[in-house]
């Protein structure tokens, strides 16, 4: 059997140029969501109730509405706010659809991104807090020697998976541009 590759050689630039468009968005989109992903993680975390509810809930409407949805209302319903987000210097932001979908996929990876980490800290034995203690550490300091390391290796094959689901989510890009 012969296979007939003249057409994706025909087509190797644009093949090319998508695939350079799909690296920018998921790499921009993944790091955005790592900024966003800290205080969520801090806010799941609190004892106190008013950080607690704050990122649970942004954490159930990321995590429980359809990914497109939340990029038709990014691109298509920040048209409404339109004189708002030009006062505010931002409409540059809103009007391009790549902008728009790396916005989307960063909220909504964070969303996934905090409840992995979260989850990867709740793993952790609480021996590592009451040692870190013992060591005369702060809690900041505890948190980056002691507990990171430690979660970030525990929590590295999900956020693998995390970054597959959003090459395979590029897709529906498609849908504003």
């Amino acid at each position: 059997m012969i296979m007939d590759t003249s057409l994706v050689v025909d087509n190797a630039g644009r093949l090319y140029e998508g695939f350079k468009l799909t690296l920018a968005l998921v790499g921009l989109s993944a790091a955005c969501a790592a900024i966003v992903t800290v205080p969520l993680v801090l806010g799941l975390r609190s004892n106190a109730w008013a950080p607690r509810a704050v990122s649970g809930a942004y954490v159930t409407f990321f995590r429980g509405s359809p990914l497109l949805a939340q990029l038709f209302l990014i691109y298509y319903g920040s048209g409404q706010f339109r004189p708002l987000l030009e006062y505010l210097g931002v409409w540059w932001l809103f009007r391009d659809a790549f902008f728009c979908s790396v916005l989307a996929f960063a909220l909504n990876s964070a969303a996934y991104t905090a409840v992995l980490v979260k989850g990867a800290i709740d793993a952790l034995p609480e021996g590592q807090w009451e040692a870190a203690a013992a060591l005369g550490l702060g809690w900041f300091a505890t948190l980056r020697k002691v507990i990171l390391p430690q979660a970030i290796r525990v929590a590295l094959p999900g956020y693998g998976n995390e970054i597959v689901l959003l090459t395979k989510a590029s897709s529906i890009t498609m849908a504003v541009t």
